[in-house]
């Protein structure tokens, strides 16, 4: 039987046993004088003591009366006949009482709990959401199987996408769009249990444009078809979503399908234009198309030229080409 009184756990089914190895003695007049004793009086957490109590008459006598035992604080204590047991650390307060309320011991027994084995890691993140560029502070707590911290130990953070969120140390850095978890390894024990944390990262506000262009070349060969988009971005880079910006093609030298599909239908270089709706921002990416191959001049060896019993034999050339502005070749 177990009763909550005034925050005091009330536990029956203490017995008159063996005298344990802590104990306490007052007199409580016509209730008697009535000692609590614990064995041990250092426990893990998880662990179990036996209680004893004893009552006796003002001339030593021991009297056959019932008995309760009470603990405080109560939480994590429970009884099993004259077996507490005990998952909370700290200090903790054990007192036998008699059953008919006739006295109580005023001197307590003492039970100094410790920290359990670890069982399981727990990750929190502050803030839980950041923009990209921004940063956050993970912590890790270790726990054994009662919810008790476990100082002391040598801890690493990991996390799951690195793309999304940046680590170093405790810092954490925004860096794409998404979540990531947050999971802790104590290095020089073994948890079963590892309870991550989500940090949600955002774009943040719009600072520039980017263009999206597939496929991207440094050139595009005539009547070649790209597919060209322009955007809003953050100050990492990120597209910021629904920030889609309004293109510009040339007048010439392109044809439009709809969409953002292009044909290039003339060589040159062909620049597009985008402005973001509502702001200020603006961009430009020119696309350079060249269909013809540079003009190679070979200037040594001469034209008719001969060469016998020589194994090398010595090219020098001038590269050109008018719309690439390619400079140089490589001979195989």
């Amino acid at each position: 039987l177990q009763v909550l009184v005034a925050g005091i756990l009330v536990l029956s089914g203490c017995s008159n046993a063996t005298i344990g190895d802590e104990g306490a003695t007052i007199s409580a007049g016509a209730g008697g004088i009535i000692d609590t004793f614990v064995n041990p009086t250092t426990i893990s957490a998880g662990g179990t003591v036996q209680v004893t109590c004893t009552v006796m008459s003002s001339d030593h006598i021991p009297l056959n009366v019932a008995t309760i035992v009470t603990v405080n604080p109560t939480d994590g204590a429970s009884i099993l006949g004259s077996s507490l047991t005990l998952t909370k650390t700290g200090m903790v307060q054990v007192a036998c009482a008699r059953e008919d309320g006739g006295g109580m011991d005023t001197t307590p027994a003492i039970v100094t709990v410790t920290s359990g084995t670890a069982a399981r890691t727990i990750v929190t993140v502050n803030p839980a959401s950041i923009l990209s560029g921004e940063n956050a502070v993970a912590s890790c707590r270790v726990e054994d199987a009662g919810g008790n911290e476990i100082t002391g130990q040598n801890l690493a953070l990991q996390v799951s996408n690195p793309q999304i969120v940046g680590i170093a140390g405790a810092t954490l850095t925004g860096k794409g769009i998404g979540t990531a978890q947050i999971t802790c390894d104590a290095l020089d024990v073994t948890t079963e249990i590892q309870v991550p944390a989500t940090l949600t990262v955002t774009a943040g506000a719009v600072v520039g444009l980017a263009f999206d262009v597939d496929p991207d070349q440094q050139y595009y060969d005539l009547n070649a078809e790209v597919t060209i988009q322009a955007y809003g971005v953050d100050n990492v880079g990120n597209a910021v979503p629904g920030m889609i910006a309004t293109l510009t093609p040339p007048p010439t030298g392109v044809t439009h399908f709809g969409g953002g599909l292009y044909r290039f239908i003339a060589e040159g270089a062909h620049v597009f234009q985008a402005q973001l709706p509502g702001t200020q921002l603006q961009g430009a990416r020119s696309f350079i198309v060249d269909g013809t191959t540079p003009d190679i001049d070979i200037t040594l060896p001469e034209r008719g030229a001969t060469a016998t019993g020589i194994p090398k034999v010595t090219v020098k050339g001038i590269v050109s080409d008018a719309i690439s502005g390619i400079e140089t070749v490589k001979v195989n």
